[in-house]
């Protein structure tokens, strides 16, 4: 747990939310880093093979783009509920 924290951490500090990436996927802020993407991450890596640095990026962006998408249409489908009332 200490290391997917401390990967959480690093990886919120080093690599800053694009708020035009938020803006395309109509939410209001990106996901956080989770302990599943890390868990994903490190079975993808261990022990080989072994992933590019653009695979393993792509590895880690992927699922956070479907998060930020279903929260997208998570909240579009409250609006609507809450329109039609």
């Amino acid at each position: 747990m200490w290391f997917v924290a401390q990967t959480t951490l690093v990886w919120a500090q080093l690599s800053a939310r694009d708020p035009a990436l938020a803006h395309q996927l109509e939410v209001e802020v990106l996901p956080a880093l989770s302990t599943a993407t890390v868990r994903e991450v490190l079975k993808a890596v261990l022990p080989l093979p072994q992933l590019t640095p653009a695979e393993a990026m792509d590895l880690v962006i992927t699922p956070l783009i479907h998060r930020a998408r279903s929260t997208s249409s998570r909240l579009k489908s409250q609006v609507k509920l809450q329109d039609s009332s």
